[in-house]
């Protein structure tokens, strides 16, 4: 965190946000500097986007999602599933391994679907309550 807060890595060069990474895993260090390569991003859903690249890439490529890291992030590069990790505290970040073309990233919560599945459920219970006591209410009563 300090280094986001003075500018500083730990060994005293200056941090430049546009050109490195702050990462917590030996594995995602990359040296040298590299152009990205053209590509092209496509939204695919609300929580969902890929990356394609024009070429395969010649060189690891770190990718950085400007979006809040949660362990429910995952990525597939050319179809096969890879690991999603923290990068700079709080983005994702995607190892791309040379010759990857696309990536997919997608959110997916199962807390989340599991709640819609419980709401839905109640809102049925809700309903049939509901005209199960407009019904009796409609019927006469003897007197």
């Amino acid at each position: 965190m300090t280094a986001l807060k003075t500018s500083r890595l730990p060994d005293g060069r200056t941090f430049r946000a546009g050109s490195m990474a702050l990462v917590d895993r030996q594995e995602l260090q990359i040296a040298g500097k590299a152009d990205v390569p053209r590509h092209a991003t496509d939204l695919t859903g609300a929580d969902a986007f890929s990356v394609a690249f024009d070429a395969p890439i010649d060189h690891p490529l770190l990718l950085i999602v400007g979006d809040n890291f949660s362990s429910n992030w995952n990525a597939h590069v050319d179809g096969k599933q890879v690991d999603t990790a923290r990068i700079n505290y709080n983005q994702i970040g995607v190892l791309l391994p040379r010759g990857a073309r696309k990536v997919n990233i997608g959110y997916h919560d199962s807390r989340l679907t599991a709640g819609i599945v419980a709401s839905l459920i109640s809102i049925f219970i809700a309903c049939a309550l509901i005209l199960f006591g407009i019904s009796r209410a409609g019927r006469k009563q003897p007197t």
